[in-house]
């Protein structure tokens, strides 16, 4: 009659010090004595599961908007730059700026969750959720930019690395293959600017 044990954790994780025992205790007691015994065994584990989920929801809610908004913001940046000069090549220092505007942020937002709350590890937590938003919109707004202007970006210097793995690739469409490298580098790379 135990919860799944990550969702325990996860939920022990979430919570404030002073609200950590009530909450998990009253939650644990609805589980075994309330779901377990109505629900069965694998439908309370489920059903558990869905508790901590509406705790994370609400928990990361905040965190979540303002890794959307910050992600949102770079993306749109990107791409107008793009549309501006097609041709221009991303250089370091430009990627270096990137890098740096986007960690400026995630400590701005880290730095406010440890002044109101004095806990680190609330800012390490609302820091987590807000980096992994900000760089998913991030890299989707990547993955638009190349498909919106592949017939120009494609000609780019910082291109050519690019076009000859695709040339031995055995891809047929280098739309394609410029999807796949983006998708793969999601999983990669720093939450800067793409590069190819």
């Amino acid at each position: 009659m135990k919860p799944p044990r990550w969702s325990e954790t996860l939920l022990r994780l979430l919570l404030v010090d002073r609200d950590r025992d009530t909450i998990s205790g009253d939650l644990l007691e609805e589980y075994r004595e309330g779901a377990v015994p109505t629900r069965g065994a694998k439908a309370a584990r489920w059903w558990y599961r869905r508790q901590v989920a509406g705790f994370l929801w609400h928990s990361a809610r905040l965190p979540l908007m303002i890794g959307l908004a910050i992600g949102t913001a770079l993306g749109i940046m990107n791409l107008v730059d793009t549309a501006r000069q097609p041709l221009a090549d991303d250089d370091g220092g430009a990627m270096l700026a990137w890098l740096l505007a986007v960690l400026t942020m995630w400590s701005a937002v880290a730095v406010a969750v440890t002044w109101r709350t004095r806990r680190v590890s609330d800012a390490i937590k609302v820091g987590t959720i807000v980096g992994v938003a900000t760089i998913v919109v991030l890299h989707t707004a990547a993955i638009v930019r190349v498909n919106l202007f592949l017939d120009a970006i494609r000609h780019r210097e910082d291109w050519q690395n690019l076009l000859a793995r695709y040339n031995r690739s055995g891809f047929q469409s280098l739309r394609v293959y410029a999807n796949y490298e983006y998708v793969r580098m999601s999983r990669t790379q720093s939450p800067a600017r793409p590069s190819t």
